[in-house]
Order: structure tokens, then sequence, then C-alpha cells
């Protein structure tokens, strides 16, 4: 063949291989061009999710949602009974879930299901990721259904995913992601609390005056004693979760708990019950205990003892420092009655001055009227003892009743006064008068040099 031949060949498959790719002649095959895509994820924003459930035979239908009044508070609900969950669990999952790699597949044919998770968005729409039974090479099939807030289907495709996933889902759930925290409290927003034991009940609340004993009966109570209870009780954190049915509340002691605890959130007016239940073992530092909110079934945990043993349901506990919950300064009137509560003294402040019947107090009156003010008032007695208000005191002498009044429209705030002598010479004794008029069962014991000068004056105002 000559040069001239062969030039001529080379020229005109060049021009031949120009126009097959000007036309597209040369194209991937017709299965090049259809080839999936090598991962796939389930196709959620994590942030947007406002629930979760996951439905499987060994764990029945578990549901978490979102508090739409509080986005970072989440709630989990199982046939075992309903708890809060930690939000920095649920994030993480969530986002664990969403990036899980998925191989499609092009296999659609049915599947035996063996758990179900569903995810619902805040606009109503869904996703669908069901797991079928049977594994394959250490795979296992999946199918992913997007549906939109009128349920209808948008998409589904097929693929697999590595078996452990599913395996860890199944048989987990939505386990993993329950708080310890058993009471998602501040403490501000606490407003209620009782502590009922087999000894005794005692309930506490918080009014606008300040923290009350409403049970078992009323009295002032100290805001320090409250909240140094209730930052012990409010940090009680579950130990582990007891997920053995064959651990019946018999065994557990839940049937005749030992102790109830209760709070109620003022915010959303729920209540949290936490049941005290029997220890564990011998050595008693971790009990069985059950953990519910208003009225939900609850869950079995494991807590320390250590932190409950220093709640008590004694009243005296928790009762006032003094007999009032009054600031002094805010007092305006003071008036003091015999026993059978005919006035027969009377002080009214003026801005800082004091006036007694119209006439302007002396220095050494305005002094006494402080400093009964004082130990009614702000100065911690010198004891609180509980007393039934139907028996007498030893060698006490009543005086009659103090009356302290803010202002004219609000209620009197009354106190029994005594006189009772001691070895150091005399005490005051106060015993508060509740909303109803009915004494308190405690007494408060002013001892100090200030409450024994109060006491004297109030013998001499009394003789007068």
């Amino acid at each position: 063949m000559s040069l001239r031949t062969v030039l001529i060949s080379i020229i005109v498959a060049g021009i031949l291989a120009g126009l097959v790719l000007l036309d597209g002649s040369f194209s991937p095959s017709e299965d090049q061009s259809q080839q999936l895509p090598t991962t796939r994820t389930l196709g959620i924003d994590p942030a947007n999710i406002v629930s979760v459930t996951v439905e499987s035979p060994p764990l029945g239908s578990q549901n978490a949602h979102r508090d739409p009044n509080q986005p970072d508070t989440w709630t989990i609900e199982t046939p075992q009974g309903t708890t809060s969950a930690d939000p920095t669990r649920v994030r993480a999952a969530l986002r664990a879930i969403a990036s899980i790699p998925m191989e499609p597949s092009d296999d659609e044919s049915d599947m035996n299901i063996g758990a179900t998770l569903i995810f619902q968005s805040r606009d109503q729409s869904r996703a669908e990721l069901r797991f079928d039974t049977n594994t394959i090479g250490g795979r296992v099939r999946v199918s992913v259904t997007h549906r939109d807030e009128s349920e209808i289907v948008t998409s589904r495709w097929f693929g697999t995913v590595e078996t452990p996933i599913r395996d860890n889902l199944a048989r987990e759930g939505l386990r993993p992601w329950r708080s310890a925290d058993l009471f998602p409290i501040p403490l501000s927003r606490a407003d209620r609390v009782n502590i009922a034991t087999r000894s005794g009940s005692v309930t506490l609340e918080r009014t606008p005056r300040g923290w009350t004993l409403t049970e078992p009966t009323q009295a002032p109570a100290s805001k320090s004693k409250v909240e140094t209870m209730l930052g012990v009780l409010l940090s009680i954190d579950a130990q582990s979760f007891v997920d053995d049915d064959r651990i019946t509340d018999d065994l557990a002691g839940l049937t005749n708990p030992r102790a109830t605890l209760r709070v109620r959130d003022s915010a959303t007016q729920d209540e949290y019950t936490l049941s005290i239940g029997a220890p564990i073992d011998d050595s008693a530092q971790r009990v069985y205990a059950r953990i519910s909110r208003s009225g939900s079934p609850g869950i079995r945990v494991l807590v320390e003892t250590k932190g409950i043993a220093t709640i008590t349901p004694a009243p005296l506990a928790y009762v006032h420092e003094s007999p009032t919950t009054l600031g002094s300064s805010l007092v305006r009137t003071v008036t003091l009655t015999n026993p059978d509560n005919t006035p027969i003294w009377s002080a009214t402040r003026d801005l800082d001055s004091w006036s007694v019947e119209s006439v302007p107090a002396s220095p050494d009156q305005r002094d006494a009227i402080n400093r009964l003010l004082h130990v009614l008032c702000e100065e911690e007695s010198s004891g609180v003892v509980e007393h039934d208000p139907s028996e007498s005191i030893d060698g006490a002498n009543l005086i009659g009743f103090i009356e302290l009044r803010q202002n004219d429209s609000a209620p009197p705030t009354r106190v029994r006064v005594l006189i009772q002598p001691s070895e150091t010479g005399i005490r005051l004794l106060m015993r508060p008068l509740d909303e109803g008029g009915n004494p308190l069962p405690y007494i408060w014991i002013g001892a100090s040099q200030e409450a024994t000068a109060a006491a004297a004056w109030l013998s001499v105002i009394a003789r007068d």
C-alpha cells in the first residue's frame, strides 16, 4: 500500500470519528445510563423532626415527641411508661440516623417487615424507614417512603444497610434516648412538693407570700430550708433503667412504696412522682424506684439512697425561722390585744416614724416597737416545737395577741404571745394563727436578748 493510500485512510477515519461525536452516536450503554447512585440517606432534616415512632415486635410501639412550647424538651412513651428524653441524645441520634449510608437496590419485592421507624416533620410530612427481617451477606433490605402532609406518597425507594443498624434499633428502640434526669424542672418552677413516707406526710406550696406548709397543717415555711431540700430532690438521677420484666413490682418493693416524692412544675402543671421501693442488695446503697409524670404509668429505675435519706416528711424541718414571713419594714400597724381580743395598745408607722395612740412615739417606744418586729419577722427563733393548741403550757402566762398589718386591705397576721420563766430569765413564746384564726400546732421560742427584752416590754404594756 502506497504512502498516499495510508494517509487518505487516516484522514477518513478521523472525519468519521468526528461525525460520530457530533451526532451523539458514541454514548454509554442503556444499562450504564440508568446506574443507581452508590449510596443514599434517609432524606430528613433532624432539626425539623417533631416526632419519632419505632415499631418492632420485641418492643411494641415507642414514640418520642417534641414539646411544641419548649422545643428542646422531648418525651418518650413506651409500653412500660412515659419518661423524659435527653435532648442531647435525641439530637445526636437523629443526626446519626439521617446520615446512615444506604445502598440503593432495584429489588422491589415484598419484604417481611421486622421494624419500622416513622419521622414526622413540623409541616406534618413524614419519612418511613422499614427493615426486612432477613439478612443477606451482612446487610438487610430497607424501604424508604416519603409522604406529604396529606399522607400522599411522594417518593419510595429500596436499598440495603448493614445488619447491626437494624438489630440495634429493633432491640433498643428509643430506650437509649431516655434522660437520667428524673425531675427536668428548674428549681424556680417547682411550686408544690409533697413528701410521704409510712411515718407521715408533708406538703409545701409556693404562694405570693413565699413557701408555706399546707399539710398536715398551715404554717410559714423557710425558703432556704425548702429550697435546700428541693435542690437535693431535683438532683436525683437514674443510675440505670430497669427494663427486665422478670423484676416485678412486688420484687422491687413498688407495690407498697417506702416513700413517694412529688414535685409540680408551675409552667406545665405536670406533677412528677418518684416512688421509692426496696434496696437492690444488702448494701442498701441503691433502691428500685418508679418515676412517672401526671398519672402516666411511669418507668422503673435504680437510684442512689444517699440523697433520698436526707429528705424528711417532718414538718418541723421546713417551718420558717421566725413566726411570721412579713418583712418588718412593710408593717404599718402593730396592735396588742388582751386574751379576749380587746385592743389595749396600738402603734402606726408613717414613713419612718411611729406614733402610739396618735402621739409621736418616744425614742424608747420606737426602739421597743422595732425590736418586737425584728423578733417576730426577722430573727431566727431559738427553737420551734410542736404543741397541741388545746393543751396548756407549763408555767407560761398568756399576754394576748399581736396583730400586724401591712395596709388596710391586706389580711392581718396574728400571733399569740406568752411569757414563760426560764433558768436564764424569761422566754417569749409565739404561736401564729392561720387565716381562719386557728392557732398553729407549733410554738416559736424566743430566748435571745432581743426576745427577752421584747417579752419584758409586752408584759409592762399588758399590765398598764
